[in-house]
């Protein structure tokens, strides 16, 4: 991306991008899918990845408690450059807007040489150059989230019970008290809260709930032992996963799922010993990991009824991440079984599809840790700890396939290939034209929106298009090119309505109109 054209686009990218992308999965599965395209070899002791999609950079944490590194991989040719980082560093994530990574670096063996009280750090990486800066945190920080719609950056610090929170446009920073043992950090970037999960040493844990706008908080019972947790800003739900486990007896473990809107609680019945999890906002699902030796599997919790299903994976399965465009969900099986004392070890992976669970599993390098997906190319990247390397998977970029999509003037709901989905406002008729909330539209075409309240504009981004529309302008910007509706955009009770029949076409979708039901349907062939 260069001069403005690159500009324009990093500005029409969704400040969801990857944390909570709101995507219609296409369920595409091709002959090459699933297959392990390359192995790329990173730094000594690779911990984590975190994936850039608007970039197509990926990052690896290297950490193997003497030399300490973050890998650069070019996702298009997958060659590397190394970053030097702090000391221990674990955690990373990355803000797509800004093109800034973020490095948690523990000081764990300064921690131990010190009985303790060492305070850790975060290096913050400029995406563009490699240029890196140092940003104090709390002590043992152990989890990261990023905001992209506020440039802020939370980091739970588990010995201090606090999170500090870093204001991404100057790196000044702030500190947030919170619950006992914080060991793990969501974002819900539609709401501006932040939710922390709370392990309380093993006890009945908690959640802190931030309020980004002023860092007020407020706190909401969980379970046993919560050390995992994920937001669906698409449902403003959040999900908690309690271990139940602290004592290292495998018991049943629970979900705690959190009304983002009135902080109540619902408990969802998991397998044995669960300490990872995933959401899928496209298809209102959760995938939870569960890791004991009566049973590796994965409990799926439909989001609209909290019912449950099971899929057995592999040995020792672990990290978890899911590709809401493909419908595909990743689960890194490290490998080892029931009395296996081996330290290194071959991995695997299972691909479960979305739209029918059934699985597809590809081996993978030694002690698989950590795994990300770009949903943009449809890739999975595996860090591999024992042999210092990453596995890039194959998952088949998601291709065109006939969707059709149907609003009905007056309703609450709209269908998407056959679902029934809920709004929280329905389409009207003005000036002869159906128009819809442009959040559902965009969802259901699989296309990402920002809103920019100076200029009073949405920026929607599917692919190579980019449209821009403007409330009461009747002129659209695609890629550059201006062209004009005859209905402009409105806001009516907080919701942004555009026409929908010049926003699917312009993604190549097809509009009919039914006025016997006063339905709009928009589809699209092979």
């Amino acid at each position: 991306m260069k001069g403005n054209s690159g500009r324009k686009l990093m500005a029409l990218i969704l400040f969801l991008v990857l944390p909570t992308a709101l995507l219609a999965p296409l369920s595409v599965r091709s002959a090459t899918a699933d297959t392990v395209l390359s192995t790329v070899t990173v730094g000594s002791g690779p911990l984590a990845v975190a994936v850039n999609p608007v970039t197509n950079k990926i990052y690896t944490v290297n950490n193997d408690n003497v030399r300490y590194a973050m890998t650069v991989i070019d996702g298009a040719t997958n060659s590397t450059a190394t970053v030097g980082v702090g000391t221990d560093p674990g955690a990373i994530a990355v803000n797509p807007v800004t093109n800034k990574i973020y490095v948690v670096n523990t000081n764990l063996y300064f921690t131990n040489s010190n009985n303790g009280g060492h305070t850790g750090s975060v290096t913050v990486i400029d995406g563009a150059d490699n240029s890196s800066a140092t940003v104090d945190a709390g002590i043992l920080p152990c989890a990261i989230a990023v905001n992209p719609a506020t440039n802020k950056i939370y980091i739970a610090n588990r010995d201090s019970n606090t999170v500090t929170v870093i204001d991404g446009a100057t790196d000044s920073t702030t500190t947030v008290s919170v619950g006992t043992g914080p060991d793990a950090v969501a974002v819900n970037p539609v709401t501006n809260k932040i939710y922390v999960a709370n392990s309380n040493g093993g006890h009945t844990g908690s959640v802190t709930v931030i309020d980004g706008a002023d860092n007020s908080s407020a706190t909401v019972n969980a379970g046993s032992y919560p050390l995992a947790i994920a937001v669906n800003s698409a449902t403003n739900k959040v999900y908690v996963v309690n271990n139940s486990n602290a004592y290292g007896e495998y018991t049943t473990g629970t979900v705690t799922v959190i009304d983002g809107a009135t902080n109540q609680t619902v408990t969802v019945t998991v397998g044995l010993n669960p300490f990872a999890l995933a959401v899928n906002p496209a298809t209102n699902k959760i995938y939870v990991v569960n890791n004991s030796d009566d049973g590796d599997t994965v409990t799926v919790i439909d989001g609209a009824t909290n019912s449950t299903a099971t899929i057995n994976v592999g040995p020792d399965p672990g990290a978890i991440a899911v590709n809401p465009v493909s419908n595909k969900i990743y689960v890194v099986n490290c490998g080892q079984g029931p009395g296996d004392t081996s330290p290194n070890w071959d991995g695997t992976v299972t691909v479960i599809d979305g739209t029918d669970n059934s699985t597809t599993t590809v081996p993978l390098g030694l002690h698989p840790d950590a795994v990300a997906v770009n949903p943009f190319t449809g890739q999975a990247y595996v860090a591999n700890e024992g042999d210092n390397t990453v596995t890039v998977i194959d998952g088949a970029a998601a291709s065109e396939v006939q969707k059709s999509i149907s609003f009905t003037v007056g309703q609450n709901s709209y269908t998407a290939n056959g679902q029934s989905l809920a709004m929280d406002a329905a389409p009207l008729i003005a000036g002869g034209r159906l128009l819809a909330p442009v959040r559902y539209l965009a969802d259901a075409l699989g296309a990402q929106t920002t809103w920019d309240a100076t200029r009073r504009t949405v920026s929607i981004l599917r692919g190579n298009t980019a449209l821009e529309l403007a409330i009461g302008s009747a002129a659209l910007n695609d890629n550059g090119r201006v062209g004009w509706m005859d209905t402009a955009p409105v806001i009516i009770n907080g919701r942004t309505y555009f026409p929908i029949r010049y926003i699917a076409e312009a993604f190549g979708y097809t509009v009919s109109w039914d006025a016997s039901s006063q339905t709009v349907t928009v589809s699209q062939g092979n």
